[in-house]
């Protein structure tokens, strides 16, 4: 269940930057994984935990996943440097 606390980052608040209402559901940790092009849950939950963001709830039943807000995930996301960044960086030092 979604907690309703007063700002709390984990209530289902309908987002201004996208119209489709996909975008306002939170999202599993496969949902993340496909986001972030990981390969496995591990691997998005310890990104996640490294970025600071805590799961909201989880679903129901013994193998249920953790669920996320997706905005906090876009952003960080879309703020992060591209692959091979550190060659870049490196080449411009040199010349």
């Amino acid at each position: 269940m979604i907690n309703d606390r007063p700002g709390d980052p984990c209530v289902s608040v309908p987002s201004t930057d996208h119209d489709d209402a996909d975008t306002q559901a939170l999202w599993t940790t496969d949902d993340v994984v496909a986001y972030l092009g990981l390969r496995t849950r591990a691997s998005a939950r310890a990104q996640l935990s490294a970025w600071g963001i805590r799961p909201c709830d989880r679903e129901p039943g013994r193998s249920g996943l953790n669920r996320y807000q997706p905005q906090p995930i876009r952003e960080i996301h879309q703020k992060r440097r591209g692959q091979g960044w550190r060659a870049a960086a490196r080449r411009q030092e040199a010349q």
